[in-house]
């Protein structure tokens, strides 16, 4: 078997992002892994098969907080949607009319949704849908409509990154995996092992004091840097007038007769 693509392993980071009712499939999907660090509660737009603006909800736990579409993929994805349009299965070269499309204007659980997403925006994504009679089609999404939910746990290969070139063979832009260079993968021994393990660690923690605080935690940070300032002021105040009291003292001994 000849493996076109292979880079070796990778270590993994998810975050998770949920569409709502009206919102497009695939489009929110592409701005939630564009959106660097998924500002947690913060609403993103897209743009569905009209052009019109769309709201899309994003209720997201990040785990990290810089862009991660460098080498993302679906790893899950569970809902609904009220249209859909697919590229079905034996398409030909892409410039020719033999792809057939099909749209389907009807309500339809989503039983999978897969494919890889690169930095660029390029993708590849699939999609299988049943029906109310539990009759199941799937192909190559062009978009779809969300009708109740969809939920998507998103992933990333955080050693890799993805990028789609042309291939004669398929007449398609074809998927590419690079390592990254800019960062190191433990591969030689416990020291090496160790100094990626608390490189991972500070880049860990240095990314949690630059993520975004809720609104509550800068509320109460501001009130105590407040109150702090009034407190050093009484203290000063009180300070000075020691200062001052004491001064006075002085110079009244240093007036008097014989001193």
């Amino acid at each position: 078997m000849d493996i076109i693509e292979q880079q070796g392993l990778s270590s993994l980071r998810v975050t998770a992002v949920r569409l709502v009712p009206g919102d497009p499939l695939k489009a929110g999907l592409l701005a939630a892994a564009k959106n660097a660090g998924f500002k947690g509660g913060r609403a993103a737009e897209a743009r569905n098969g009209g052009g019109i603006a769309t709201p899309i909800t994003i209720l997201t736990q990040p785990l990290l907080s810089y862009r991660f579409t460098q080498a993302a993929f679906v790893v899950t994805a569970c809902g609904s949607v009220q249209w859909a349009k697919l590229r079905l299965a034996n398409a030909d070269d892409p410039g020719t009319a033999g792809n057939e499309i099909r749209q389907f204007h009807e309500r339809y659980e989503i039983t999978s949704l897969v494919g890889t997403i690169c930095a660029d925006g390029q993708h590849h994504l699939h999609m299988g849908l049943g029906d109310k009679r539990g009759v199941g089609v799937g192909g190559h999404l062009l978009e779809a409509t969300i009708f109740t939910t969809c939920e998507i746990v998103l992933g990333e290969c955080s050693d890799l990154e993805f990028v789609r070139k042309h291939d004669s063979r398929t007449k398609f832009d074809e998927l590419m995996i690079v390592r990254r260079r800019s960062r190191r993968t433990p591969s030689g021994g416990a020291g090496e092992l160790a100094r990626s393990f608390v490189g991972a660690a500070a880049a860990k923690m240095l990314e949690m004091l630059a993520a975004p605080l809720p609104t509550w935690v800068f509320a109460l940070s501001c009130g105590l840097v407040g109150l702090g300032v009034v407190i050093a002021d009484v203290q000063l105040q009180r300070l000075m007038g020691q200062f001052r009291h004491r001064l006075g003292t002085l110079c009244s001994l240093r007036g008097k007769p014989g001193s």
